[in-house]
């Protein structure tokens, strides 16, 4: 009967300058990133490596275009980041600022859909950077902890093991140490 209203899509000069804008987002609210600069992990200069990190992405898709692998964007982030900011990614967050990435040019540069775009834009405004949580300036209501948003997997804490038998009394000595119990017999 109705068909249903298609997604907003962005003319086609405006696509990469969309792009752009999504990847500094994507940027500004990675937490490794900001960290860095809060740090100075690269000494007083640490915040230009960094805009000059989101500006070499931006670069590197505007020459390669879709051909960009995400392996090969996720290696070029660690490696400006071993090299250049002098930080170990233990937790292999560049894989996923490199995914996003890649998804958001086939989105918004590719197909021109404004759908992650503005999702970006509706997060950007609604919830603080990375630099703002680590300095504090963020209220307890401005505080949002849905990071699906930004297109970043979280995973949910896991309960410990719950057990419904109270625990057993603990022997206190007079000046306030829990004396600790030998469990069962040595072999």
């Amino acid at each position: 009967m109705f068909a249903e209203p298609k997604a907003a899509l962005i003319a086609p000069h405006a696509r990469f300058d969309s792009f752009a804008e999504a990847v500094q987002i994507v940027f500004k609210h990675w937490t490794a990133l900001q960290l860095a600069v809060d740090h100075q992990t690269a000494g007083p200069d640490t915040d230009i490596v960094a805009s000059n990190l989101v500006r070499d992405v931006i670069a590197f898709f505007q020459s390669e275009g879709s051909t960009v692998a995400m392996d090969e964007l996720a290696w070029n982030l660690e490696d400006c980041f071993a090299n250049d900011l002098h930080v170990d990614l233990e937790d292999r967050s560049f894989e996923q600022v490199a995914r996003r990435c890649v998804e958001l040019y086939g989105e918004i540069v590719g197909r021109g859909e404004t759908k992650s775009l503005e999702a970006l834009r509706q997060a950007a405004q609604s919830s603080p950077s990375a630099t703002q949580m680590s300095k504090g300036e963020v209220h307890e209501e401005e505080v949002d902890d849905d990071d699906d948003e930004m297109g970043m997997e979280v995973d949910a804490p896991v309960a410990g093991p719950s057990s419904s038998a109270p625990a057993p009394p603990k022997d206190i000595d007079e000046d306030g140490f829990e004396l600790v119990q030998k469990k069962g017999k040595r072999r």
